[in-house]
């Protein structure tokens, strides 16, 4: 029954992701659709949602009770990086492709698939959860990750190395995050019609996420995918690796700091078992980088997280 339930969780999700793929390859779309789609939610949707939930679901005592979890969280991630640094050693991967590689091992898609995710497995309950996992991973994403991969030009000379905008370290949805954060800090409240809004506009995040995600897969083109040896090492540590390590350290770390709370340990293996974030290609673009490999391992990450994601909610129980 619980297998059973967590098919009919994820299809709905499927079918979405299958209308913007179906309306991509039928050419009912502009070429630029998938741009103002993707700016809309990094730069409108995902900002009002974040805030909106912020403000309606965490509070200081909220943030307190979450220090556990968010530390697990930050243990986890550098646990990532110091996997991601291993596994590449141990399956060669090339020096042109080792930032990238150690980065899709550390990083998830936390902003097109997480957040659709979480809210169809585990509803509104789940948020502060969610959020406290995407404040780190997402900082993480924008400094840590976008650092290794500018390490990885692929020009001789190699003139754009480590060479990244400053600007992204802090992208929207981070930053409207720490503006909800500080408003908590000064018990400032936002007026109703206001939060009606935002809460209409945050609404839009999972279905263009879920439709946007169609849309990249149709362009990436699934039949396009290379498996060679360095994909399959990288989706291999980001779908299956990463989350057996997180699911250790929310083990140990509850043996040693105390238990939490169910919905948080299954929001945290889920959230961890994510797909290899959608922006490494733009990274690696902007460093000059190995981007056909980049966009090979995001996709293929993308495709099989289908078949991996049933098989972890059978796993917790959801």
């Amino acid at each position: 029954m619980a297998f059973t339930a967590s098919i009919e969780s994820i299809i709905p999700i499927l079918l979405i992701i299958l209308t913007g793929y179906v309306l991509e390859k039928k050419q009912y779309l502009s070429d630029s659709f998938g741009n103002d789609i993707s700016k809309i939610i990094m730069n409108i949707a995902l900002p009002a949602a974040v805030f909106v939930s912020m403000m309606k679901y965490m509070s200081l005592s909220m943030v307190r009770q979450l220090s556990e979890g968010f530390t697990l969280v930050a243990v986890g991630v550098i646990a990532w990086y110091v996997l991601g640094w291993i596994w590449a050693r141990m399956t060669h991967v090339p020096a042109g492709r080792h930032g990238s590689f150690v980065a899709a091992v550390a990083n998830t898609n936390t902003l097109f698939i997480g957040w659709p995710l979480n809210m169809a497995l585990f509803g509104e309950e789940a948020m502060p959860y969610f959020l406290a996992y995407f404040l780190f991973c997402n900082t993480s994403c924008w400094t840590i990750g976008a650092f290794l991969v500018a390490d990885d030009p692929s020009d001789a000379a190699g003139t754009e190395r480590r060479h990244f905008n400053l600007k992204k370290l802090c992208p929207p949805p981070l930053t409207s995050c720490l503006i909800a954060f500080l408003f908590l800090l000064a018990d400032i409240s936002v007026p109703a019609p206001v939060m009606t809004a935002a809460g209409y506009i945050g609404s839009l995040v999972t279905p263009l996420s879920l439709l946007y995600i169609g849309l990249a897969l149709a362009k990436a083109g699934v039949g396009n995918i290379s498996f060679d040896r360095d994909t399959i090492a990288g989706f291999t540590g980001r779908l299956i690796l990463a989350p057996a390590v997180m699911a250790v350290v929310l083990i140990v770390g509850q043996d040693l700091l105390g238990p939490m709370p169910a919905l948080e340990f299954d929001t945290y293996i889920v959230q961890s078992s994510l797909p290899i974030m959608a922006v490494l290609p733009i990274l690696a673009n902007e460093a000059h980088g190995d981007v056909r490999y980049a966009t090979g391992i995001v996709t293929a990450s993308t495709v099989l997280f289908a078949a991996v994601i049933p098989v972890i909610v059978y796993a917790l129980g959801v």
